[in-house]
C-alpha cells in the first residue's frame, strides 16, 4: 500500500510497449491493483508489429488478467458514475 493509503492505479498514455508497460508491471510488483482503460494507450509501429497490433497484444494478452484489469470505455464511465 502506498504511503497515502491508495491501493489502485489507473494507467493511460503513450508508448504502450515502453512506458505504459513499465508502469503496469512496476505498479503490480508493488502491490497495486492496476486498471488499464483499454485502448486509452497508444504507440508507434515497430519493426515487428504495427501500433494497432502492439496495443491489442498488451491490452488483451499481456496485461489483462495477469498484471492488470483492462476495462472498456463503457466500463470506465460506469465506474466513474458509481464512484461519485
Amino acid at each position: 500500500m502506498s504511503p497515502k493509503g491508495k491501493t489502485e492505479l489507473k494507467i493511460t498514455g503513450l508508448q504502450t510497449d515502453y512506458c505504459i508497460d513499465a508502469a503496469v508491471k512496476c505498479g503490480f510488483e508493488r502491490g497495486y491493483k492496476i486498471i488499464v482503460h483499454r485502448y486509452a494507450n497508444t504507440t508507434f509501429d515497430n519493426k515487428f508489429m504495427t501500433a494497432e497490433k502492439s496495443c491489442d497484444y498488451y491490452n488483451n494478452f499481456m496485461w489483462n488478467g495477469r498484471y492488470a484489469e483492462c476495462i472498456s470505455a463503457d466500463d470506465t464511465v460506469l465506474r466513474i458514475k458509481n464512484s461519485v
